[in-house]
């Protein structure tokens, strides 16, 4: 948990993305974000490690708003490069 706590403070929380495809196309809809912790020492971890913290409403609403965080970044840098 604290190692968490100290991933939160550093935005090490991170969206990666996966496209949603219409399946009569083949064409990407959409993008669904996914959490992600960046670790220090672990790398790159899929939500489900973390997902007991989900249990503490304000670690959970932490974790969201660090999703909010990264989401929009990503929206600003892609709207800056076109």
């Amino acid at each position: 948990a604290q190692a968490l706590r100290t991933g939160l403070a550093r935005n090490d929380i991170l969206a990666f993305y996966q496209p949603i495809f219409n399946v009569r196309t083949g064409q990407i809809v959409g993008v669904e974000a996914l959490a992600r912790w960046r670790h220090p020492s672990k790398g790159v971890l899929a939500a489900n490690y973390f997902q007991g913290a989900f249990e503490n409403p304000q670690t959970a609403a932490e974790i969201t708003e660090a999703m909010i965080r990264s989401i929009a970044a990503d929206g600003r840098m892609w709207s800056s490069e076109g």
